[in-house]
């Protein structure tokens, strides 16, 4: 039997990150979901205002929050938006040792891989059947990478944060190119759809 082309590991909500032979790196199957973030709210205590209950409906406002079984035509809805950098941060390290935002480079190695990635859905299903309910449902949807459609998504371009992907066509049709880098403002309408995936060094 053939080896694997690839090895999977598990941040510390349960969700998968794939590491392809050729790469130094693990990197999310999928954009960080609300269902992650509120696995970290649960154990977080709030500070103040930060990560109470109102924190986190505000949050909401821009990008509501819908069932992890139940996103229909809008699976935007699904994933995390509008974080400021300090508590992406503190996400980030919540996750796992060594979690930390994509470089772009990354990134586009994810979404050169993509197809590669799609084709092994039974294998993925199967090495996640332990994973909570939201990443077998997903797999089963064929929700994922969403590299070449999904999020916006925070990666490091030369140390400076920016963005890349290319928008759900359902929340903003456009014809850009989805590994090009961009800035991007968190006020403005593609804001509410500005994520993040986790990436972690394998060497």
């Amino acid at each position: 039997m053939a080896s694997m082309p690839f090895t999977l590991t598990f941040d510390n909500t349960g969700f998968p990150m794939i590491r392809y032979k050729e790469w130094d790196f693990f990197i999310s199957v999928f954009p960080v979901s609300k269902y992650q973030f509120e696995r970290f709210l649960v154990e977080t205590m709030p500070e103040g205002e930060l990560f109470s209950d109102g924190w986190y409906r505000n949050l909401l406002a821009r990008n509501p929050r819908c069932g992890w079984h139940s996103f229909r035509d809008e699976p935007w809805r699904l994933f995390l938006s509008c974080l400021d950098d300090d508590v992406m941060k503190r996400f980030t390290r919540f996750c796992g040792r060594g979690c930390r935002l994509p470089e772009a480079a990354e990134w586009r190695k994810l979404m050169d891989y993509s197809g590669r990635i799609l084709e092994q859905q039974a294998k993925l299903l199967e090495l996640c059947a332990e994973a909570p309910a939201p990443v077998r449902h997903w797999l089963k949807q064929g929700l994922f990478p969403l590299t070449e459609e999904g999020m916006l998504e925070y990666v490091l371009d030369n140390g400076k944060m920016r963005a890349i992907g290319k928008p759900f066509y359902g929340f903003h049709p456009t014809l850009w190119r989805p590994d090009v880098v961009r800035d991007v403002d968190q006020e403005s309408g593609l804001g509410a759809l500005l994520g993040f995936r986790l990436a972690m060094s394998s060497g």
